[in-house]
């Protein structure tokens, strides 16, 4: 039990606080964003990505997260989902 958490202390270690949402986000990723977690929805992905940008409280961004899973039913898309949290963790972070 206790390497496991001396494992998941040194993973959040390596994780790179993020400065810019937009440079972090390949362009495969940002599509399958757009498509997964979006519905598709360029303008509403660039807007909440702007937001989350300038978001500098980590309570704050996971409200508005919380907000876009539940109006786009993230649950149906896990992996993307967590993919896309995990980069904001990050961006809160930094």
């Amino acid at each position: 039990c206790s390497s496991d958490l001396q494992a998941r202390r040194l993973s959040d270690q390596l994780k790179v606080p993020v400065k810019d949402l937009r440079a972090a986000i390949g362009l495969n990723e940002k599509f399958q964003f757009i498509n997964q977690l979006f519905s598709g929805d360029a303008v509403k992905y660039n807007s909440a990505v702007d937001f989350l940008n300038t978001c500098s409280d980590p309570q704050h961004a996971h409200e508005y997260l919380d907000q876009l899973s539940e109006e786009y039913h993230w649950e149906n898309h896990a992996t993307a989902a967590g993919s896309f949290v995990e980069l904001v963790d990050r961006r809160v972070m930094a």
